[in-house]
């Protein structure tokens, strides 16, 4: 990034850019940093329960694989297979000694469910991983069954249709959809990460390789299969990835401080330079888009948020564009009045699950509609007390609304402006005669 800038900019750019830095799609987003807590303030707060449930079931694994070890000791390393798959026949590996927990656990998972999908999926991958090689297996079952029926119960509470939609999708954002396109793309975002982490796996012993290899689950798992209509949301899978799989690179770097010659030394300060500078960068870019200078402002006070606030009530149903904070004042006005958007910006109702696509095309045959009854049938259907048309329903690329018939049908009860950026709200329960 650096390099790409002209000479004499480069020393500014460390304390003054704006902007996020990568070689890969979106990483112009920030999606692989801080900024990712920003915009999904509860991603952080389920990786705290993914911790502690990780914490706590990598134990029957190290118990499983204390036995594996002793008996390829004993036995030889041709015995390791059948050692295996004794563990499916033997009492340890599958009597629960700690029932409780498991049934604990899985309800905190559960509780998850609404809150962070995609983080009760990492963790029931890892867990599941981990109990094809670990003890105890009953555990990890009761804690599944625990999670899954708490999360089906707040999706049928929550929502008509599933939260999620699952896809096979080859290579994530890699260019080339291909093996060697997704390596690439893999080197390419990661660096230095990915050979560390490969020198590390040689370096452990074999329950550690276990170990790294259920943490890198979510990550395979990202690469191959979508369970959004955005394959980019998988993104949360693989930064649960790495973080779990970067303890590893954290210990062979302590591994190489701890060898005490200096060369090693170098090498981890060098390795520690490479793995954070990017990091440690972006952090002030995110600091630097934060500030209050850079915050969306609008007034919470308007002639429009008033009249909400006193004619409508928190079950009345409107009709709009779809709204955003720094789009049109007229979305910001209604927005800050607290009314009920039938269809407002449609990634936050789309991610929770919700058909958007219909309410997409429901708000498309209304505003464009030329027959009355049609309209009407519609807007009975689905609950509509209010439709506002303003600059922005009328420059939508989405359809070409037909605000004659509006005039002619509906009272209209709020207006403000004039020509293209006049505002008006349609009472849709009022008729004119």
């Amino acid at each position: 990034h650096l390099a790409s800038l002209p000479d004499g900019s480069r020393l500014k750019e460390l304390y003054t850019g704006t902007a996020f830095v990568g070689i890969t799609d979106h990483e112009d987003w920030g999606l692989w940093n801080l900024n990712v807590y920003c915009n999904q303030r509860h991603f952080a707060f389920a990786l705290t329960v993914l911790l502690i449930i990780v914490i706590l079931y990598l134990e029957p694994l190290y118990e499983a694989g204390k036995r594996l070890e002793s008996s390829i000791a004993l036995q030889g390393i041709g015995r390791i297979p059948k050692v295996i798959g004794s563990s499916l026949f033997t009492k340890e590996g599958w009597f629960p000694t700690k029932l409780p927990q498991a049934v604990f656990t899985g309800i905190l998972l559960g509780m998850m469910g609404f809150w962070n999908g995609a983080v009760l999926i990492g963790t029931v991958v890892i867990l599941f991983f981990t109990a094809v090689f670990a003890d105890r297996r009953l555990e990890y079952l009761v804690l599944a069954a625990c999670a899954g029926v708490l999360s089906m119960i707040q999706t049928a509470f929550f929502i008509d249709e599933s939260a999620f939609s699952f896809s096979y999708r080859y290579g994530f954002l890699a260019s080339d959809t291909n093996f060697f396109g997704a390596l690439i793309y893999v080197v390419r975002l990661f660096g230095l990460l990915t050979i560390v982490l490969l020198i590390a796996f040689i370096g452990l012993k074999s329950v550690e390789k276990l170990v790294l290899f259920v943490f890198s689950t979510p990550f395979i798992l990202s690469f191959f299969i979508s369970l959004t209509p955005d394959i980019a949301v998988n993104h949360k899978y693989i930064m649960i990835s790495v973080m779990l799989m970067g303890i590893f690179a954290a210990g062979f770097i302590n591994d190489l401080f701890e060898k005490k010659k200096f060369m090693y030394g170098l090498s981890a300060v060098i390795l520690i330079l490479c793995l954070t500078c990017t990091g440690i960068f972006e952090l002030g870019v995110v600091l630097r888009k934060n500030k209050f200078e850079n915050a969306i402002k609008f007034s919470e006070q308007s002639d429009i948020t008033d009249w909400i606030r006193e004619n409508c009530t928190s079950q009345d149903l409107f009709l709009t564009s779809n709204y955003f904070l720094n789009g049109y004042p007229t979305g910001c006005g209604i927005l800050a009045s607290g009314a009920s958007l039938y269809n407002a910006w449609q990634y936050f109702g789309w991610s929770a699950g919700y058909d958007t696509v219909y309410r997409d095309g429901v708000v498309r045959s209304i505003f464009t509609s030329e027959d009355p009854e049609e309209m009407l049938r519609f807007i009975d259907e689905n609950g509509l007390d209010y439709a506002v048309i303003d600059r922005a329903v009328r420059e939508s690329e989405e359809y070409a609304v037909n605000e004659d018939l509006f005039d002619r049908m509906f009272e209209t009860v709020y207006t403000e402006g004039s020509g293209f950026d006049t505002v008006k709200i349609y009472a849709l329960n009022k008729l004119k005669q």
